[in-house]
């Protein structure tokens, strides 16, 4: 099987369900999925180009023919990155029309069904890959027990092959033009800004010159290390004592005292609390008096 266009078509396949499978669990590497479709995937379709060529422009000059594989790769490698999530469709839209143009809307519409059933295969079920890749070969025409079929040439294949050279050069060209950085804003000087930045911290250096400065002040009991200190007066020594004073005392209080009350000990009886429980009981009554006292810190 190595080498046929089953298992050509089946890897084809297999990209895009891999981006798929990746951007579910990881989000955040879209966009360097989104890098990879330009800067390896179009490298099938973009060769380099020759020293004669090299100053003609043009870095999306495809390959000697437009065969239905052809298409077949491109809407595999392009096309099936929109449905994974990686490319956008406006982007894809001229690749699309190239490729209809090739093998017809409705074959285009069959492809599409085979890579949307690889989106939704299993990591390990390579069997189902292989038969993918099979089907997709029947849907172009092409025997999957062969090798690819080499492009072709003529009048006719050049005209077809300058077509998805103009597809793919209109992909890269609007893929490259989402994920460029922003302009910046008109009327932004960075020289500007970095000599305003320079000015504010001159600035901030020259103030804390002054505050932090390393020649100690004199004060009547000597120099001291510490810059802009002075000894205490004595009315600020005074407060300084009260306040210490009261501190003190707020952070030690007086024990509170809390009485108690209850029907049974232990605790200290109270005679008058305890005649009236007799009373009550002889009255027949639920005695409420709580003769018994206790006092708790």
């Amino acid at each position: 099987m190595r080498g046929t266009a089953q298992l050509e078509a089946s890897l084809l396949l297999e990209e895009s369900r891999i981006e798929a499978a990746h951007l579910a669990r990881r989000p955040g590497d879209h966009r360097w999925l989104r890098a990879s479709a330009t800067g390896l995937v179009l490298a099938d379709f973009t060769p380099a180009p020759s020293p004669g060529s090299a100053g003609a422009g043009g870095s999306a000059s495809a390959r000697a023919a437009m065969t239905p594989w052809d298409a077949g790769c491109a809407a595999a490698l392009l096309l099936a990155r929109v449905t994974a999530g990686v490319l956008d469709t406006d982007e894809t839209a001229p690749v699309a029309r190239a490729v209809s143009e090739v093998i017809g809307s409705g074959r285009l519409g069959a492809l599409a069904e085979l890579w949307c059933r690889a989106h939704r295969t299993a990591d390990h079920d390579t069997a189902g890959m292989l038969e993918l890749g099979r089907l997709w070969c029947d849907c172009l025409g092409i025997d999957p027990d062969q090798p690819p079929p080499p492009p072709e040439t003529g009048p006719g294949a050049q005209a077809a092959s300058s077509a998805l050279a103009a597809a793919i050069t209109a992909t890269v060209q609007a893929i490259t033009d989402a994920d460029a950085p922003p302009a910046p804003l008109p009327g932004s000087d960075r020289s500007a800004e970095r000599r305003a930045e320079k000015k504010a911290r001159d600035q901030a250096d020259r103030a804390a010159s002054r505050v932090f400065s390393d020649l100690p002040e004199v004060t009547p009991h000597g120099p001291t290390k510490i810059t802009g200190t002075r000894a205490a007066t004595p009315a600020e020594q005074a407060a300084a004592r009260r306040l210490a004073r009261h501190l003190r005392n707020a952070a030690h209080r007086d024990r509170a005292t809390t009485t108690h009350t209850s029907p049974t000990p232990p605790g200290r009886l109270r005679m008058r609390e305890a005649l009236a429980a007799d009373a009550q009981r002889a009255a027949g009554a639920v005695p409420t008096a709580e003769p018994f006292t206790r006092t708790c810190l």
